[in-house]
């Protein structure tokens, strides 16, 4: 039973997306973030006004984006937005991994087989 304890712990290890975080000085960190077009992100700016946003554009002196709509937020929706690296005191962006989703999908896939194949096996009873 070992061995199913070891393959929930790693399809769990093994989830879909990943999260990097930085804070402090953004623009000398945002060749490091990697980040795209098409990135969905979180920052908070020094005014401590919060967003979430999908980057638009990515430029030397900062991220153009389209707002998005999360509980709790007064920002509206689907607004573009420009916010220079010199006014982000954090950001984090979330994205989806190919390579963890499918590590993911097999590990699933392993466990449901190794627990139906426990399942039909036969008992036998031995009647002393």
């Amino acid at each position: 039973m070992l061995w199913v304890f070891l393959l929930l712990v790693f399809s769990q290890v093994t989830g879909c997306s990943t999260t990097r975080t930085a804070s402090g000085d953004i623009a000398s960190e945002s060749q490091t973030l990697e980040l795209k077009n098409g990135d969905k992100i979180r920052v908070v700016t020094s005014q401590r006004e919060r967003f979430k946003m999908v980057i638009t554009k990515v430029q030397r002196e900062g991220l153009a984006g389209k707002t998005l709509n999360w509980e709790g937020s007064d920002v509206t929706p689907d607004q573009e937005i420009y916010l220079p690296y010199s006014d982000l005191a954090f950001i984090q962006i979330d994205t989806l991994s190919p390579l963890k989703t499918a590590g993911l999908v097999a590990s699933v896939t392993i466990i449901g087989g190794l627990i139906a194949a426990v399942a039909a096996a036969p008992v036998a009873v031995v009647v002393p």
